[in-house]
């Protein structure tokens, strides 16, 4: 579909997110049921929580774009460039933002704009992207090969085999949930019930992208994330939110090993066990 009937459509969606009043044309069954979506959703949340959901939808129509402009015009994005986008173009943000909703409370604004609690929902979401990356690489390469994946931007970027890139890839995602877990025990220690439960809730879609794709095999030694422009505010330069581990999160002696850490944190998240396989 050409990038200008794309953005047509985008505009309409986006248009049925802001005023569901508007019926669609019946033949348009994606409006239709988008507008049956929000519908409902206002009949269930607070009008914090769908406008919370409408700015995520938002960010995803966008991100679709984006990837069909490259796809249109054969352009493979920087990793930074891709991983920016990749917090968006999973449609993982629309769902995040679902999960107080899902359990029966209200997370306060306030709490969600708070440095650590953005960090783990980026992570969350990022996770869930390359994750999809990894495990659906192979059926990708064979029905579309376009570049918009994961292991296409470190292969273009670093002039390397795609097995390396596999690795490499594996190694990030591997960092980034170290990153979550190291985060999360800080962000537990003085959460309130309702956080505690927000949180918890992100490791579970972090744990599913696993249970649900393909198993793979730990790579050697992960990758630094914090060469990654849209990442690197989780650590803890420039008052990051891991402010009080120093920063330690590739491998410095500062704070504990993300070896023991992982270790430690599986007793309090037995869902998150599977990612030290």
């Amino acid at each position: 579909m050409p990038v200008s009937q794309l953005t047509g459509i985008i505009c309409e969606l986006t248009r049925i997110l802001e005023s569901p009043e508007i019926e669609p044309d019946p033949r348009h069954v994606f409006a239709a049921a988008l507008r049956d979506l929000r519908i409902r959703l206002a009949a269930v949340a607070t009008h914090a929580q769908v406008a919370r959901w409408i700015d995520a939808m938002r960010g995803y129509l966008t991100a679709t774009l984006w990837e069909s402009a490259n796809r249109q015009d054969s352009i493979i994005p920087s990793l930074s460039e891709y991983t920016a986008m990749r917090l968006h173009s999973g449609a993982m943000k629309p769902s995040v933002a679902l999960l107080d909703v899902a359990d029966g409370y209200e997370l306060p604004v306030p709490m969600l704009a708070r440095p650590e609690v953005r960090a783990l929902i980026e992570m969350t979401c990022l996770l869930g992207g390359w994750d999809n990356d990894i495990f659906s690489y192979a059926k990708e390469t064979d029905r579309v090969g376009d570049g918009q994946n994961l292991i296409d931007v470190i292969t273009h970027q670093e002039q390397c085999s795609s097995e390396q890139s596999l690795e490499r890839a594996v190694a990030m995602r591997d960092r980034v949930v170290c990153l979550f877990l190291r985060l999360r025990h800080q962000t537990l220690t003085d959460a309130s019930p309702n956080l505690r439960s927000y949180v918890n809730s992100l490791g579970y879609w972090v744990a599913i992208q696993l249970e649900s794709g393909l198993r793979c095999g730990r790579a050697g030694l992960p990758a630094d994330v914090g060469c990654l422009t849209a990442g690197a505010w989780w650590r803890g330069g420039g008052g990051g939110p891991l402010r009080r581990y120093g920063g330690a999160v590739a491998g410095g002696s500062q704070g504990p090993s993300v070896n023991s850490q992982v270790r430690a944190s599986r007793a309090s998240m037995p869902h998150l066990a599977v990612v030290d396989r």
